[in-house]
């Protein structure tokens, strides 16, 4: 089940502080799970720090630093994941170009969504450096995204604006809707930075004109990411 909610305006995302200490009872199962994982991961797990979101509204998100173990452990075990209740953040942009909105084929290397479509580009939240007190720019990570993904720089972006939140009771996580305007890039820009210079997470990319968009996701409704058509039916555009 998705809940969208819309933004009166460009959201702060307050950092409130560190997340608190887990029962005992907790503690102990987060890291028998984590342990546990470690030894059979040969050491490419690691616990950094992520952001979750402790009060979503209209005005803005309150976020807490937290560790990548506990949700990693709250998703191995149901019980753990409704007491811990964690809400990872994430964005996702609605990139729309001279030639339409953009949208990404995910490939087989994914872990999610395999085979799907999806608004691109999108990615996680960093909180590596995350401060409490200190506000959390959404907009500055999806512009990492969108040159690591597409090949695209910052600088063909002409606006970007925060409408919106997605969450995602299934899963728990929250993504920050960006809309991204980018009115000088053609298509086939668009296409070939991304044969150029992006990622291998999408295999594909369409450019969809506005007179085409209905007719698109009509098409294929049932492979493209839920998130994605809530962003697009905030924006009034499905």
């Amino acid at each position: 089940m998705l809940e969208t909610t819309r933004f009166d305006a460009a959201p702060p995302l307050r950092v409130t502080g560190h997340a608190p200490p887990m029962r005992p009872a907790d503690e102990a199962r987060v890291e028998a799970l984590w342990q546990r994982a470690l030894a059979a991961s040969s050491g490419h797990l690691f616990n950094g720090r992520i952001a979750v979101a402790r009060k979503v509204s209209p005005h803005g998100i309150e976020v807490e630093i937290d560790e990548y173990r506990r949700l990693f452990a709250a998703r191995a075990d149901p019980e753990l994941r409704a007491r811990l209740d964690l809400q990872p953040l994430a964005v996702s942009g609605l990139l729309r170009c001279a030639g339409g909105i953009v949208f990404g084929h995910r490939g087989s290397g994914n872990t999610e969504a395999v085979g799907q479509w999806e608004l691109a580009p999108s990615g996680g939240l960093d909180a590596a450096t995350l401060l409490p007190g200190l506000d959390l720019d959404p907009v500055a990570q999806l512009l990492v995204e969108l040159d690591e993904e597409l090949g695209l720089s910052a600088s063909a972006i002409a606006s970007a604006t925060p409408f919106c939140a997605v969450t995602d009771r299934s899963t728990g996580v929250i993504d920050i809707g960006i809309a991204l305007e980018a009115p000088t890039l053609s298509a086939g820009a668009v296409v070939a930075a991304h044969a150029g210079g992006g990622s291998h997470e999408y295999v594909e990319l369409r450019v969809m004109k506005p007179a085409d968009l209905g007719r698109f996701i009509a098409a294929n409704h049932s492979d493209i990411v839920p998130v994605s058509l809530a962003l697009l039916a905030a924006r009034g555009l499905a």
